[in-house]
């Protein structure tokens, strides 16, 4: 059996090696050579790399897996038709992501001298991410509102929910958690964008860290002052708006979800899969070892001046969004990619158990 590894997915490589032959490639720089080649049957990516025809078409993968909550980078109907089984780790790193979105409207909210508890928070999308930043401020704004279409209710104290456009206008500070849709009932592709920025006021705070696209880049500074904007994903990645990105007042290269545990979660949920797969059982102690490793803190027991310091020193987010603007100046999309490869590791402040 050979298997082919991103070399950016923890411990994944290390996991399987006692068991079959793996290969690791760069994410990004994969084509369907190296997998002819090597007669891979199994693979294992992450967002970098697209899974499609030009990709796959003449091999002998059978198996693809997305050690990613999102899976924009996934054909489903060419995987499907073909034949090949496909995985993702929805929610693995849902806690590296709200922890990332609760520092950054924290430090907006202290430069800006505001107070949350006079706020309304917008959560557009209440999935694993959405859940868990709405858990976090319930504790210290007094009203949140949700808007998604698959979620009818919710056990979040002061948390209505309400339809998009509610949210939009309603909301002081807003934060998107929606997957990348372009087609269907509920596409999300420009859910924020031309048609109904007006709806936003202008002193809104905006966050994204779902992906690019979700919103409309070009839109958003005919209405809303860069200084409230937080974007970690970008439309056109790694080939992303270096003008716009150089404005914002929080700018990251994608790596809200990189907590060494969610990343450690995201293999374990490759290693699950292959096994239901393949039939078999894989040894993960190295990796469990590695999840208990770290002390976590109970939410319940943070004020928010607590929760904003130990986050703080935990994301090095300011020393993160100083670098990227840096390299904005003379930008080329591998400083992007190398940026996100060697972003600091960092474990999680809170415990699962706090939400």
């Amino acid at each position: 059996m050979n298997i082919a590894v991103d070399s950016n997915i923890v411990f994944l490589k290390k996991t399987l090696e006692f068991d079959f032959n793996v290969i690791s490639f760069d994410g990004g720089e994969l084509n369907s050579d190296f997998l002819i080649e090597n007669k891979i049957e199994i693979l294992f990516v992450r967002s970098t790399t697209d899974c499609n025809e030009t990709l796959l078409n003449n091999t002998k993968v059978k198996f693809v897996g997305t050690a990613t909550a999102g899976i924009d980078n996934l054909d489903l109907d060419y995987l499907e038709s073909n034949n090949i089984k496909w995985t993702n780790a929805a929610g693995s790193n849902s806690i590296s992501v709200a922890e990332f979105v609760t520092l950054s409207i924290q430090s907006w909210l202290i430069v800006n001298l505001f107070d949350i508890t006079n706020m309304k928070i917008g959560i557009i999308g209440f999935g694993n991410i959405g859940k868990k930043v709405g858990k976090i401020f319930e504790k210290y704004s007094k009203s949140i509102l949700v808007s998604d279409p698959f979620v009818k209710d919710v056990s979040i104290k002061n948390t209505q929910i309400r339809n998009l456009e509610e949210v939009l206008s309603e909301s002081d500070i807003i934060t998107f958690h929606v997957p990348l849709i372009k087609n269907g009932n509920h596409p999300t592709f420009n859910i924020l964008g031309s048609h109904n920025i007006d709806l936003v006021k202008k002193t809104t705070l905006i966050v994204n860290t779902s992906r690019g696209g979700v919103i409309d880049e070009n839109s958003l500074l005919q209405n809303i002052s860069s200084k409230n904007l937080i974007f970690d994903v970008w439309e056109n990645e790694p080939n992303i708006d270096t003008e716009f990105a150089s404005k914002l007042f929080l700018s990251t290269p994608h790596i809200a979800g990189h907590s060494f545990e969610g990343k450690l979660r995201g293999t374990l949920m490759m290693i699950e899969q292959l096994e239901n797969y393949l039939g078999v059982n894989i040894d993960k102690s190295e990796i469990m070892k590695e999840m208990n490793k770290s002390t976590k803190k109970e939410l319940s027991k943070l004020s928010f001046f607590e929760l904003y310091d130990r986050l703080k020193n935990n994301l090095q987010l300011s020393e993160t969004n100083n670098q990227f603007k840096r390299i904005l100046e003379n930008f080329d999309s591998g400083k992007f990619n190398n940026l996100r490869k060697n972003y600091p590791k960092h474990n999680e402040t809170l415990s699962e158990n706090s939400f």
